[in-house]
């Protein structure tokens, strides 16, 4: 199993997930393949997407917003540490 690269991302990312799909996350593992797996579908990325843009008061550019940086809590923890060190430096 890969770590979540930040461990506070990785655990708001779990938390909102685990309100917006239920008991199945407690099963999952960080580097699980949420949309391959049907954990999430593309309406749960849209919802994520707004949850994490006001959580850490960050705005995805279109060309960031891919199957892939949504595909796994270790994806979308990365994803989100890029964005918040661009507004950190």
């Amino acid at each position: 199993m890969i770590d979540a690269p930040n461990p506070e991302i990785a655990a708001a990312v779990r938390k909102y997930l685990d309100s917006a799909v239920g008991p199945v996350m407690s099963g999952i593992s960080n580097d699980a393949r949420l949309l391959d797996d049907g954990v999430i579908d593309s309406f749960a990325v849209l919802d994520l997407m707004d949850f994490l843009e006001h959580q850490f008061e960050i705005k995805f550019e279109d060309k960031d917003v891919t199957q892939e940086n949504f595909q796994s809590v270790v994806a979308i923890t990365q994803l989100i540490e890029k964005y918040v060190e661009r507004t950190t430096s």
